[in-house]
């Protein structure tokens, strides 16, 4: 319990300074009070240390989405990091919010998504994107889950449609850092939320064939950058690690030898590698810019915090 005050009440003391530094005082001040709500109710989420807390909302209000639970947009993951050997919170972005920016970028006008069971009533064209989906309403007798579909409309009126089986989707959830780690594996959301995080596997296997139009994309793609945190690298960290690497200030001799290694790196090694490139590119990240300017608040940060916790400050 000791822990968990220890983390609240940095950041009760904290909040009054964020809102003065930051961009949306009014987002910032919601997402603080999402945060401290879930850090209460999670004993793994109070081991995180408090940056990554930080930074978590910080990126949270940056792309534009919420820690409510009731809509369910993003969550708060705790996640060990071997590397430095500590709980770290990071964002993880539910389907609904990923729907969420996609409209919102104008990228799409609508997105279904379901999950599909044996004795359910499907037909699918991919080729024009139409989807029947009739499903059975008993619940009892809906059988075993056999896939999921997302579907998109454009701005033009066209469709897009893609389907996945659950042969696929488990795949994908067996990288999973949170999945394979069976002694917390009652925290991953793949335990809690299967079909939630089915949803958004096709999503973003949908998304790789939409037009690349609309405005703020960014936010999307970042987005999936936060979700890609809780893969194994060879599936999601390769690509960042090689956008970094593009911008890092680093001798050419470094980033060769990365560039022909990356693709072997394991979950540690790649985390390690991002906050190396993170700590040496030409211009600072937003994330990496907001931890810069924390260090300048009147804040003292060597409270007294248990070394299991790895706070090491700013």
């Amino acid at each position: 319990m000791a822990q968990e005050l220890t983390i609240y009440q940095e950041i009760e003391k904290l909040e009054p300074k964020m809102l003065k530094v930051l961009v949306d005082p009014i987002a910032v001040k919601r997402e603080i009070s999402f945060a401290k709500q879930l850090i209460a109710s999670s004993a793994i989420l109070q081991k995180c240390t408090v940056d990554s807390v930080l930074v978590s909302v910080f990126n949270i209000v940056n792309i534009g989405l919420s820690l409510n639970p009731a809509s369910k947009e993003s969550f708060l993951v705790p996640r060990f990091n071997r590397a430095k050997n500590v709980w770290e919170a990071s964002l993880q972005p539910g389907y609904v919010g990923l729907v969420k920016l996609l409209t919102d970028a104008g990228t799409v006008v609508k997105v279904t998504t379901q999950v599909v069971y044996e004795n359910d009533r499907i037909d699918m064209d991919i080729a024009t994107g139409e989807v029947s989906h009739k499903p059975c309403l008993v619940k009892k007798n809906r059988g075993e889950k056999i896939g999921c579909y997302s579907q998109a409309v454009l701005p033009s009126g066209l469709k897009q449609a893609e389907w996945m089986e659950f042969e696929e989707i488990y795949k994908i959830r067996e990288c999973s850092e949170s999945w394979k780690n069976t002694e917390k594996r009652s925290s991953s959301p793949w335990f809690n939320h299967e079909d939630e995080m089915s949803r958004k596997t096709v999503i973003r296997r949908l998304y790789k064939y939409l037009p690349r139009s609309g405005k703020n994309l960014e936010k999307v793609n970042e987005a999936i950058r936060f979700d890609d945190g809780q893969y194994q690298s060879s599936l999601n960290q390769v690509s960042y690690i090689e956008s970094l690497l593009r911008t890092a200030n680093i001798s050419e001799e470094v980033r060769n030898k990365m560039y022909a290694e990356v693709e072997g790196y394991s979950q540690a090694e790649a985390e390690t590698a991002i906050g190396f490139l993170m700590d040496n590119q030409i211009e600072a990240r937003p994330e990496k810019q907001f931890l810069e300017r924390a260090k300048n608040w009147d804040y003292n940060f060597s409270c007294v915090r248990p070394a299991a916790f790895g706070w090491r400050g700013f």
